[in-house]
């Protein structure tokens, strides 16, 4: 089983090998910083530093330059997964443990019982799902990350749980402060999950006349790790803070403060160029006060010396958005985006939800003792995706909890002994779980035949990536006509997005007057772009054919030219 899911996962990096996200562009352009100053500050509040370093330590063994960059990251992250394959079948051992005393070891004197072979293969169904759909390979992200920490973290509480009095549980709370700390130095949201589960944790303790000195070890532990984290974040933030990138989110998707990214309409940069002060031979008027009457669309100049990075607006938005902007969260915004979100989650979980509440519904009565420790690890876990319903949430964000959450709720249910009086319930409970995981399998198969489609295509993005150096060379300075985010193949070209027209407004460019086109050239050029690169113009757009020019392999419709 174990073989099996690392070569579902295998597949999909393989097909992945060559996608780049703009998160992994920004994640890219910080391991780049590492790669040069080391372990200096890398003075980005946005981005958690373990995922950009661990690039770096790659990128610095196997190669730096653009050409496979790509691929190494994915390896990366295929890497990740085989530790948090590790930390997920420690785990499950120690859950079974949990809830039976039936040996797991294996081998001719202890054979796995068919109970447990059920449970753990219920247990690696949920991981495949999870590698091939939830947290996918072809994301460049720390989420894989994520879920390596949470695993760990589940299996070493559960072990400080059952040996609560043994002379080992010190290095075992050691260890899940460590875990806990890399997992906030991965992602920040790991921070809210370590204080949810140390503070259940330590309930738990106090409600058993158990001693609080394992959870005041783990705690310390874990604050020691994040400190880096926290003080690097502080530094650019302004104030004590262990991360700026949830009050952003909030900001944008409650607040209704104009975001830097596609999901969300309007930009943090709130004036159009204004340079130089054109003079239209026709309107007599300077660009500026053609944007506003809305003969010109909006171009942003998005070049600031102090923010690094490809896009600089993506770079590291904390630099955007300075501590002292307000914003008033809208109660309307707020219950129409938790609606949303609830209805997503249903959507994406129903059968894994409905699984789990069969699970506890048939086996009854026969779990309750088993929860008080599995209690430890579903508190945070639904803590943590109540948190991101009120804002924004993705499969990848709460895949791992749910799945944690999900065994531990129903690990009991497959521990009932063929003797016990509920054990007819428990064995319907039982195939009911593993009908919902056979299911959801299934569905994630289209996942795993859409990362080989794209496996095999062409590599369009380095294409333009290489026509473009071969053209202007590499960190050139260019503008896009379109969406920024969607232009992979500046950070394979090494370039840098100094200015750009928003993708709302781009078809606007091409119906103006060509005097307003002219007028935007202008003022690029005054920006010391070398290249400017169209997002598939309209059909019927006006395109003079001897100043624009298209690149063979290139991503359909992209087209270039110089200012």
């Amino acid at each position: 089983m174990r073989l099996l899911v690392i070569g579902v996962v295998a597949v999909c990096t393989w097909g992945a090998r060559l996608r780049i996200n703009p998160d992994g562009i920004a994640y890219l352009d910080v391991s780049d910083y590492f790669l040069a100053h080391g372990l200096s500050d890398p003075h980005v509040g946005y981005w958690s530093p373990l995922f950009p370093f661990v690039l770096a330590l790659a990128r610095g063994i196997f190669g730096a330059g653009p050409q496979y960059e790509r691929q190494i990251a994915h390896i990366v992250n295929f890497c990740v997964f085989i530790v948090a394959l590790v930390a997920y079948e420690l785990f499950l051992r120690a859950q079974w443990r949990a809830v039976s005393t039936e040996t797991i070891d294996g081998g001719p004197g202890f054979p796995w019982t068919r109970r447990a072979l059920a449970f753990f293969a219920f247990g690696y169904l949920l991981l495949t799902w999870m590698g091939v759909e939830l947290v996918s390979a072809s994301f460049m992200t720390p989420d894989m990350l994520t879920a390596a920490a949470l695993f760990a973290a589940a299996a070493l509480v559960l072990h400080i749980e059952a040996r609560a009095e043994h002379r080992h549980v010190i290095m075992q709370a050691v260890a899940l402060g460590v875990v806990l700390g890399l997992g906030y130095l991965g992602k920040a949201v790991m921070f809210v999950v370590a204080l949810v589960l140390l503070a259940t944790l330590a309930a738990h303790a106090f409600r058993r006349a158990r001693s609080l000195a394992p959870v005041a070890i783990a705690t310390a532990c874990f604050l020691l790790t994040s400190a880096p984290g926290i003080w690097s974040a502080s530094r650019v933030g302004g104030h004590l803070t262990f991360g700026d990138s949830g009050r952003l989110n909030y900001a944008w998707f409650i607040g209704g403060v104009p975001a830097p990214y596609w999901f969300v309409p309007g930009l943090p940069v709130p004036a159009p160029l204004t340079r130089p002060a054109h003079v239209d031979p026709v309107h007599g008027v300077s660009l500026d006060t053609l944007s506003r009457l809305a003969l010109l669309p909006r171009v942003y100049d998005i070049d600031r010396p102090s923010i690094g990075g490809t896009v600089p607006l993506w770079y590291d938005a904390v630099q955007w958005y300075p501590r002292a902007f307000r914003f008033t969260p809208s109660l309307r915004r707020q219950q129409h985006v938790l609606r949303q979100n609830a209805m997503w989650l249903w959507g994406h979980f129903t059968l894994l939800f409905l699984g789990t509440l069969i699970v506890i519904a048939v086996s009854g009565r026969s779990l309750r003792g088993a929860w008080r420790v599995e209690l430890t690890l579903i508190v945070p876990c639904i803590a943590v995706v109540v948190l991101y319903l009120f804002v924004y949430i993705e499969t990848r964000y709460v895949g791992p909890f749910i799945i944690v959450a999900a065994v531990a709720a129903v690990a009991g249910a497959f521990a009932v002994r063929t003797d016990h009086a509920r054990a007819a319930a428990a064995r319907v409970a039982r195939r009911a779980a593993m009908v919902v995981a056979v299911v959801q399998i299934l569905r994630g198969l289209g996942a795993i035949t859409d990362q080989v489609e794209f496996g095999l295509r062409d590599d369009v993005d380095g294409v333009l990536a290489r026509a473009v150096v071969a053209s202007v060379g590499e960190h050139a300075r260019v503008a896009i006509i379109g969406d920024p985010f969607a232009a992979h193949w500046t950070r394979l070209a090494r370039s840098r997005v100094v200015a750009f027209v928003p993708p709302d407004e781009a078809e606007m460019y091409w119906a103006g007057p060509d005097s307003a086109r002219a007028a935007i050239v202008d003022s690029l050029r005054v920006l010391r772009v070398a290249l400017i690169v169209a997002d598939q113009p309209p059909v019927a757009a006006r395109v003079d054919t001897t100043v624009w020019h298209s690149v063979p392999g290139a991503p359909e419709g992209t087209l270039v030219r110089r200012p």
